[in-house]
């Protein structure tokens, strides 16, 4: 029984033996597994039932309950039908309100015109409307009903808000005078939900229904979690509640709740762990059980089968003999050779000589193919020779042949890179592993400069010094050509060969974070040709693009070599003037429009051009680069309705 134990078929049945333990451990594991799992599931259920019920839900109501008090006073409803009446009032109720609330940022009221009442007093931007705010516009959604407002950014102080707000009614003939609602600050939400008992390893946030992130005392693991929008969806669909978000952080545990008012998802992640899975000891003991016959298998070889692996080393030596002699020199008269044994020798000779046959094609063949690939292969030393190029990489340097190249390129960082440094930052990178797609640019034959990308790998010795360097060698010259081509036409006016309205706002963006950062001032025109829809069409199309170029060429001739002149709508312009105040802003307009007005079209000469022009600059209340174009446009535009040929500043300004 021993003695068969150890023969092929005994390793067969030693494997299915194996493998029967291990499943049967296996699946005892996965069954303990989702018990586990379940309780934890059901665990994690009624803690986001307890956290919703006992906590969120009572922070809603609370502020609910007290919007409900404060629109419902008389004292408010009189002020609310004629704020002339209790205004005094009813802001200090709302003042004593605050002190007693803290978590309330800010509570106002919105008449239907448009005007608005709030505590704390605060500047408002110049043409402040209620009625664009998205919180007005939320609560006529349903009349009558308190609802809650998606988080956006809260005008005058821009911090993230979110907002509970609720129609106000005329008690005596029920029409709507206005809209009345509290602001919370979203990161008094995260403090809040920083009590909850998801725990340091844990994830709680609070989605809104549009998708934006409400709350969360994680804000980093939430991010984590929406740079793959994919296990968002999984989870909020129910498709799937255990999620790996990163290799960083452990396997969670997800349950979500959907509240209908205010519109929330909520988010719960809690992390899980061996205790959670449970289980293990079956696959322990299957493992110790299946150490226990390996070796006592082992054991048994060694006792029973030593003069078994004496005739396989014989064996192993006479095929090393075979392999030195050939098939054809192969003893036919070998006396420790059976029949048997003499055939299977002599077909692994055969079959060896056809593997060296094959080697030596295939090294031809991958020769000729390095040989003609349409990109550059190389061989070089540490030092800055080559050894070998192919053909490819001749062609890419426009060099005659490899041999040329290599006999005319001494140096490779003086002579191939434009920048020496590049050659250097590419051996420091090798010596710390293989580089790919490494972007440098480098010097032809003729002078003219290319740029490439490099993949390639550091040959290195026994004794951790660099050998040679391999890689691969790829011009991409006409791909770079390309995306400039492309950069250029999306930043600039096809028209006029003016910077575009994209390319200007980048550049208004910077000067406004230098201005909040430095106080470097700079003043920004929005300039409109008068009268130009009556030119086209009197004139046509064709004609008003004459004119528009003509108008940039006449604009930039007035220009300083610091300001910048960009087209950003049809017959509409805007200059950036840098360190420039309100007066000299003035000024250079001015001088734009001396330079402009009255100027004939050669092709035209019954046509007069002047322009309109809005002028504003940044202050302390405005410095959003969006408000500060839009309060110039404001201005050119009541200078067109002036009769035009005029320049107003932003009254902020």
């Amino acid at each position: 029984m021993l003695h068969s134990l150890c023969q092929r078929k005994s390793l067969y049945l030693l494997f299915f033996v194996f493998t029967g333990i291990f499943f049967m451990g296996s699946q005892a594991d996965k069954k303990n597994e989702l018990a586990g799992l379940a309780q934890f599931r059901d665990a994690a259920n009624a803690q986001m039932d307890i956290l919703i019920d006992t906590a969120i839900l009572n922070y809603i109501k609370d502020f609910e309950r007290s919007l409900e008090i404060l629109a419902l006073d008389d004292t408010f409803l009189q002020f609310a039908r004629d704020p002339k009446n209790h205004g005094a009032f009813v802001r200090k109720q709302w003042k004593d309100f605050l002190g007693t609330h803290p978590h309330v940022y800010y509570i106002y009221f919105a008449r239907m015109d448009g005007t608005i009442f709030f505590e704390p007093a605060a500047p408002l931007p110049e043409g402040y409307d209620a009625r664009r705010r998205p919180w007005f516009r939320h609560a006529l959604n349903q009349p009558g009903e308190i609802l809650w407002t998606s988080p956006y950014v809260e005008v005058p102080t821009n911090r993230r808000v979110i907002s509970v707000v609720t129609t106000i009614h005329d008690p005596e003939s029920n029409e709507m005078t206005g809209v009345m609602g509290m602001d919370l600050l979203t990161e008094d939400l995260d403090s809040f939900l920083a009590a909850a008992p998801a725990g340091e390893k844990g994830l709680l946030a609070i989605f809104a229904s549009d998708g934006q992130l409400v709350a969360s005392p994680h804000p980093e693991k939430v991010k984590i979690l929406q740079k793959n929008p994919l296990h968002l969806v999984t989870i909020l669909n129910h498709e799937k509640d255990i999620i790996k978000m990163d290799e960083h952080t452990p396997e969670m545990l997800f349950t979500t709740r959907t509240l209908e008012q205010p519109p929330w998802r909520i988010l719960q992640g809690l992390p899980l762990s061996l205790q959670n899975r449970q289980g293990l000891s079956m696959q322990q003991t299957a493992l110790m059980v299946m150490a226990a016959i390996l070796i006592f298998y082992i054991l048994i070889q060694i006792l029973f089968h030593g003069k078994a692996r004496r005739k396989i080393k014989a064996f192993e030596k006479d095929i090393h003999l075979i392999q030195i002699r050939g098939p054809e020199l192969l003893p036919l008269s070998h006396k420790k050779f059976t029949s048997p044994l003499k055939t299977l020798c002599r077909q692994l000779a055969i079959d060896l000589w056809r593997s060296e046959e094959k080697k030596i094609s295939l090294k031809k063949q991958m020769e000729t193919l390095i040989e003609r690939a349409p990109i550059g292969i190389f061989i070089s030393t540490p030092e800055g020779r080559f050894i070998h190029v192919n053909k490819g990489m001749a062609h890419i340097l426009e060099y005659e042949s490899p041999e040329d190249m290599i006999l005319h390129i001494q140096d490779i960082a003086q002579e191939l890179y434009l920048d020496r440094q590049d050659r250097k930052i590419l051996k420091n990178r090798l010596m710390a592993g293989g580089v790919e797609d490494f972007p440098t640019r480098f010097r032809r034959k003729n002078g003219t400069v290319g740029h490439a990308s490099i993949t390639a790998y550091a040959e290195m010795g026994p004794d951790g010094h660099m050998l040679t360097i391999r890689g691969f060698f790829t011009d991409i010259s006409r791909q770079r050509q390309l995306e400039n081509q492309l950069r250029h036409m999306a930043h600039t006016d096809r028209l006029t060969g003016l910077p575009n309205r994209r390319s200007f706002m980048e550049l208004i963006t910077r000067e406004a974070g230098r201005f909040c950062r430095y106080g470097t001032p700079f003043a920004l025109l929005v300039l409109n040709m008068d009268h130009f829809r009556d030119i086209n069409a009197r004139y046509g199309h064709g004609t008003g693009d004459k004119i528009l170029c003509s108008l940039a060429e006449g604009l930039l001739q007035a220009l300083r070599s610091c300001d910048t002149l960009a087209r950003i709508d049809g017959d509409t312009f805007a200059i950036h003037l840098a360190e420039t105040d309100l007066e000299e802003g003035l000024k250079a307009a001015l001088r734009f429009q001396k330079q402009i007005h009255g100027k004939k079209m050669a092709e035209m000469p019954d046509i007069y051009t002047t322009l309109s022009i809005g002028v504003a600059v940044p202050t302390e209340t405005l410095r959003c680069p969006d408000l500060l174009l839009q309060a110039a446009e404001s201005r050119m535009y009541q200078a067109k309705k002036k009769g035009g040929a005029c320049i107003l500043p932003a009254p902020s300004s």
